[in-house]
């Protein structure tokens, strides 16, 4: 029989994880930078919409107290698997939407967008197209181990 710490030992070298904690990491991978993003944008408002091009302080500040919530959400769904299993589909419908309207926006309003603005909503706009890609693949090995 082999002693606790043994036990711990090969717990921790074992590279294999349920596909629901694999779920849980990436909603916390999503929730710290959303919540990253969040603080950001509602402490840097003005310093964001100078850098950004002509929209306005306060909207910024507004998509910082959103992205705050969102956040919130995304660590209550890492915590409870009932929840996650059920609902992270959700979220990943919320990043698509998120793409296009990314898309949309640059698109509508080009000349609100300085050369760094469009950079920066682009590359954030791949960065949530990549983390719903992540979310989906794992969704997709959940249900593969349930059925």
């Amino acid at each position: 029989m082999k002693n606790s710490g043994q036990l711990l030992e090969i717990s921790l070298v074992s590279r294999s994880e349920k596909p629901s904690d694999h779920l849980s990491r990436i909603l916390m991978f999503d929730g710290a930078l959303s919540l990253l993003l969040a603080v950001d944008l509602m402490l840097f408002s003005d310093l964001v919409a100078g850098l950004m091009g002509s929209v306005q302080a306060n909207i910024y500040f507004a998509l910082g107290v959103a992205l705050a919530i969102w956040s919130v959400d995304l660590f209550l769904l890492a915590a409870n698997e009932r929840f996650r299993s059920r609902f992270t589909h959700l979220t990943v419908w919320a990043d698509w939407i998120w793409v296009a309207a990314t898309l949309a926006v640059i698109m509508a309003f080009n000349d609100l967008w300085t050369g760094f603005g469009i950079a920066t909503l682009t590359a954030i706009g791949v960065l949530v197209a990549g983390i719903a890609l992540m979310k989906t693949r794992a969704l997709q090995q959940l249900a593969g181990n349930d059925g």
